[in-house]
């Protein structure tokens, strides 16, 4: 496309429509927290304000949790096994390096 095209095409009074974003947080932390949880930008506010907000989609990727998503992804659920193997690790007392070497 010409760049005098694409001015035309940015630079115009019609509204151009765009997909929606979608925000997501993946938890994996050691903190109890639950499989999915909308989150939202306003909760964390000092003062509340109208007219701004945003929702965030937490979803927990610990190797327990999510199956059907863990079992969708093989690179997430391999992540994740790692995760649970390098805790494994040094709950037992290993160094996180030495965990790394272990499960790599």
């Amino acid at each position: 496309m010409e760049k005098r095209n694409l001015k035309k095409k940015i630079y115009r009074k019609a509204i151009v429509k765009i997909p929606a974003p979608d925000y997501y947080v993946l938890y994996n932390g050691t903190e109890e927290a639950p499989d999915r949880q909308e989150m939202h930008l306003s909760d964390a506010f000092m003062t509340p304000s109208s007219g701004y907000e945003w929702t965030a989609k937490l979803i927990n990727i610990n190797a327990d949790r999510n199956k059907d998503l863990l079992d969708a992804c093989e690179t997430l659920k391999g992540y994740s096994k790692l995760v649970e193997y390098m805790r494994q690790n040094i709950e037992e007392g290993l160094s996180e390096g030495v965990s790394m070497k272990e499960v790599v």
